[in-house]
């Protein structure tokens, strides 16, 4: 694990209010009870290869979790915020916020787990969603507790580009509206021609999807 403590993203993304860390530490030291070892602070693929751990073990299981973030695919996205290192941050100890307005860029649970934290913190979070609510991946719940809580939701709205001016992060936008289904199977998205418009922000967080970082796997 090359994290100081184990857990992953159940300890270090997941916020508190949904999963207490000392139910995953009750959790952690059960494993340990039946014999289990761990090694922290080990970054396989630079302390230690594939190869070696192959030698080492009659067989190796990675289950290293989807650390590796989905980019925007936008102009300006150098200015944009990680969610999973904002999530991380706060489950380590930080309570400071990015800023005081912040848009927030996706529909999963990410998205809602660094809205409702940032609402916490004193923040005031605006989540951004390019499609409708039927459409959202996030857990129902979640995105009831996150209204309830009177976070803002702008559905059917795709960032485009992301620039700094004059202190604040100003993030193009432009409507949408649902048409065909696409490989996903929700309808796709697509542009409302002159519905452009500019929304100015403390910070912005990306948070579009996770996926496992493969990069320590052995070439072929």
């Amino acid at each position: 694990e090359r994290l100081p403590e184990a857990g992953g993203m159940l300890l270090y993304s997941i916020p508190p209010y949904r999963l207490p860390k000392d139910v995953v530490r009750k959790q952690i030291q059960a494993l340990k009870g039946m014999g289990i070892k761990f090694e922290v602070g080990v970054n396989v693929g630079k302390d230690v290869t594939i190869a070696k751990l192959m030698g080492r073990f009659d067989a190796v299981f990675l289950a290293g979790g989807a650390w590796k973030e989905r980019p925007l695919g936008i102009k300006g996205e150098k200015v944009v915020l990680s969610g999973l290192e904002f999530l991380k941050k706060v489950n380590t100890g930080s309570r400071e916020i990015p800023g005081r307005t912040v848009a927030v860029i996706g529909g999963g649970n990410v998205a809602m787990d660094v809205a409702r934290t940032l609402l916490r913190l004193g923040a005031e979070p605006v989540v951004i969603y390019r499609r409708s609510r039927e459409e959202m991946p996030a857990f129902r719940d979640e995105v009831e507790k996150a209204k309830e809580e009177g976070i803002e939701i702008q559905f059917l709205t795709l960032p485009t580009e992301a620039l700094e001016a004059n202190g604040k992060i100003m993030l193009k936008c432009v409507r949408m509206r649902l048409g065909p289904p696409d490989a996903s199977g929700r309808p796709q998205p697509i542009p409302i021609k002159g519905s452009d418009f500019t929304a100015a922000f403390d910070a912005i967080i990306k948070a579009v999807g996770e996926e496992p970082d493969i990069s320590l796997l052995p070439a072929g």
